[in-house]
């Protein structure tokens, strides 16, 4: 882990976050401080009312925790974490055929590939869905890839496949989520899992 999380992981911190909404929705002085002092919606010289009266979401206690941590936002504080490894876990029976990246977040188009599996996606807002193209070759073909994708708030979702051709040696998978079945915000990370073989 990297100092500016003082050796904490993604738990952890939502851990923290989570806390500080319940604190700010019980009224706590504390909580309310900082707010006003991390929120950039809050001027630290504004009364500790002001911070209670406003909306208060998980995404805003999320902001306040990375910012206490010394980050301009959630995804950038994620971004700091080592252990792709403990943020991405598989399910059990599953691994990695293209393991997501913390260092390679999700843009509007794009993709990528290693060994024997290669993917392209399409992220366009305008579309409200989040859409992936998988290949993989013969040593992933029989396994029966699935495209695992993670919001802003590091939620799992499993992507529906919409189609699929095998041929001898190479498997094309299409694979679908639309945004209204992603409830914290967009996709920022995905990969590929096969079953255990």
């Amino acid at each position: 882990m990297t100092a500016a999380t003082g050796g904490l992981n993604v738990r952890s911190l939502k851990a923290q976050a989570k806390q500080l909404l319940r604190d700010h929705r019980a009224g706590s002085a504390e909580a309310g401080n900082r707010i006003r002092a991390a929120h950039p919606r809050f001027a630290a010289g504004a009364p500790p009312q002001q911070a209670h009266a406003a909306p208060f979401a998980l995404a805003d206690a999320l902001l306040v925790i990375a910012r206490e941590h010394g980050c301009e936002s959630w995804p950038k504080l994620i971004c700091q974490q080592d252990d792709d490894q403990e943020q991405f876990a598989n399910e059990p029976g599953w691994v990695w055929a293209l393991p997501p990246s913390l260092a390679s977040p999700v843009s509007e188009e794009g993709g990528y590939s290693r060994a024997d599996c290669m993917t392209d996606y399409d992220n366009w807002p305008w579309d409200r869905a989040f859409r992936v193209h998988v290949a993989v070759g013969t040593a992933y073909a029989s396994r029966r890839p699935r495209v695992v994708a993670f919001d802003q708030l590091t939620n799992r979702h499993l992507l529906p496949e919409r189609g699929s051709s095998v041929d001898i040696d190479l498997a094309l998978f299409r694979f679908e989520l639309p945004y209204g079945d992603v409830p914290h915000g967009t996709i920022a990370h995905y990969g590929v899992e096969v079953t255990e073989g």
